[in-house]
């Protein structure tokens, strides 16, 4: 309490919305020393759990905006708006193991749609995967495409697994072109693509980057298997003990569906016992 007392006067704690946020968000936000970054983990929080934000606060979000050329890709003042919108690494962490191939990577995205749109940011909704748009003789394929309602522009995003090379950003280059020309309406703002990439160059990245016409971004994606411990969501020990146990939950349950599975493949005639045990494996 007297931690909170000092971090906000009454004025700014109505200001900021403070007092909106649950006891918990502010546990949390009282770790934050700097007063400025307090602010801005503030102005976010009602928008994520509690655990979201203890992730946040441990991954420095505030820090992690993309590399991208939007200074000299839009207009004054549209820039800052726009690497709003990106987040370096982007925390995956709900996806487990490594996507062999951009198609895996974006399937295992779209599984939990909802967490990554999350991951993203507020005001997204999603507009199409796979989507064709013909220019000229050419179809060209976007994987991800997006619509941020806030800023009122489209946002391509272009899956890869691996390292960052220059060639991607060329093809991200003329997708963006080609959303802006054929799918947005006048009054929006520029369109911008974020490349979702493994690895990158720096010095590579920053030299690309500067040849390119259209507003891109080149950020990291980070899965949950490349997260050690201290990076995850859930910082405190109770919590750590209460996600081992579901997993272990979830192993059991996997587990008694396989030899259910398994069960039926041997026989011709599963009989009524194995489907009642299927629909209700507790036996109730």
């Amino acid at each position: 309490m007297r931690d909170f007392s000092r971090a906000w006067t009454e004025e700014e704690m109505l200001q900021r919305g403070v007092a909106t946020l649950p006891w918990g968000h502010i546990i949390a936000l009282l770790g934050i020393r700097n007063a400025e970054v307090r602010v801005w983990y503030v102005e976010r929080a009602g928008e994520w759990t509690r655990p979201v934000l203890q992730h946040h606060i441990a991954n420095d979000l505030h820090l992690a905006q993309a590399p991208s050329n939007f200074e000299r890709a839009l207009p004054p003042g549209d820039a800052e708006a726009a690497q709003a919108l990106t987040r370096d690494p982007l925390i995956v962490d709900f996806i487990r193991g490594n996507p062999g191939r951009e198609r895996d990577l974006e399937l295992a995205l779209l599984a939990d749609i909802e967490r990554f749109m999350t991951a993203l940011g507020k005001g997204f909704s999603f507009y199409g995967r796979q989507l064709a748009l013909a220019v000229g003789e050419r179809e060209l394929i976007i994987d991800l495409l997006f619509y941020h309602h806030p800023q009122r522009r489209f946002v391509v995003i272009e899956l890869k697994v691996g390292e960052f090379d220059p060639e991607h950003a060329g093809k991200l280059n003329l997708y963006v072109s080609t959303v802006d020309e054929q799918l947005a309406a006048d009054d929006d703002a520029p369109s911008i693509g974020i490349l979702l990439c493994a690895t990158r160059d720096e010095a590579v990245t920053e030299m690309t980057l500067r040849g390119i016409t259209s507003p891109i971004a080149v950020a990291r994606s980070k899965t949950g298997s490349e997260m050690t411990l201290t990076e995850e969501p859930t910082v405190s020990p109770e919590m750590r003990a209460e996600l081992q146990e579901m997993r272990e939950v979830e192993a059991e349950l996997t587990a008694f569906a396989t030899r259910q599975i398994a069960a039926i493949e041997d026989t011709t005639d599963p009989g009524q016992d194995a489907i009642d045990d299927l629909a209700d494996p507790t036996g109730a």
